[in-house]
């Protein structure tokens, strides 16, 4: 009966560990398949006219400037009021070429924003891009339902991401992935002079979310882009699907194992003792007739 129990309890806690593992996997696959395909182009929004779209790019600018610690040259409307777009909130998207997905970008972190897109974080650089800039674009991932920053866990350095805004495509590589704890990430979020930076922000690990995840991108060309696209595999694309299937195999595997040694376990106590009882008996009727 003891046996019995270890080896149940074994077995449950080898599928248990192989559940966990695959829990952000499963997660991503059904949120694609229980979230509708959403073009970038119908979350953006869209300017009044284009001498509207430039007035606001110059503006973030010099709300780029004035936190960076020059000059403005000129009056600096509020936060609220910058890369504001008619009939949304959102003031830009960030698209993975090699996941093949979009995140809509809106303007502040307030958990309202967050529940449904990412958002730039009030007091970094406003995503237009330029010299000593540097943005935070913050998101959830693990999220039911949604996808957001689901693919920040598997991104490495020198892969690409895209920022759209009224400024236009802008590509960014990836020069470094960090997961810190919240007081060290404070520290690596300030302007870099001379530099054009945009950094992608979510929790980690899945489930416990106790340190953040930093995706740092430095500004390339924007051929880097297509040479992403180009490059992405079916495998990429389908966001590791193959990962939780060799896990639960594995899982399956070792639990099957285990079952048939103790099967083979058993049959060989059972059989040796049958062997010598009858041996036993050969050699005493031998005795005996003797």
């Amino acid at each position: 009966m003891r046996d019995r129990v270890l080896l149940a309890l074994s077995i449950g806690l080898v599928v248990g560990g192989c559940l966990l593992a695959c829990a952000p996997w499963f997660v991503d696959i059904l949120t694609r398949f229980t979230t509708p395909a959403e073009s970038a182009f119908t979350v953006v929004g869209t300017y009044p006219s284009s001498d509207d779209e430039m007035r606001l790019v110059e503006q973030a600018r010099m709300y780029n400037a004035k936190l960076a610690g020059l000059n403005p040259g000129g009056t600096v409307a509020p936060y609220d009021q910058q890369l504001s777009r008619a009939g949304t909130s959102v003031i830009a998207t960030v698209k993975f070429p090699r996941f093949g997905t979009s995140v809509p970008v809106g303007r502040g972190t307030t958990d309202e924003t967050l529940s449904l897109e990412a958002g730039h974080l009030e007091g970094s650089s406003l995503p237009v891009g330029g010299e000593t800039t540097h943005c935070i674009i913050c998101g959830h991932s693990g999220m039911f339902g949604r996808q957001l920053f689901d693919c920040l866990h598997r991104i490495g350095e020198g892969d690409v991401f895209e920022v759209d805004s009224a400024a236009g495509r802008m590509a960014y590589q990836v020069v470094s992935v960090e997961a810190l704890t919240p007081e060290e990430a404070d520290m690596r979020l300030s302007v870099e002079p001379g530099r054009d930076l945009t950094t992608l922000v979510t929790c980690t690990p899945y489930g416990v979310n106790d340190h953040r995840l930093l995706v740092k991108g430095e500004r390339c060309d924007i051929d880097e882009v297509e040479l992403a696209e180009s490059e992405a595999s079916p495998f990429d694309r389908a966001n590791g699907r193959l990962v939780p299937a060799c896990v639960l195999a594995m899982g399956a595997v070792i639990s099957m194992a285990a079952v048939r040694l103790r099967f083979r376990r058993n049959g060989r106590a059972g059989g040796c003792g049958v062997r010598r009882r009858k041996g036993k008996n050969r050699r005493h009727i031998r005795s005996t007739i003797r």
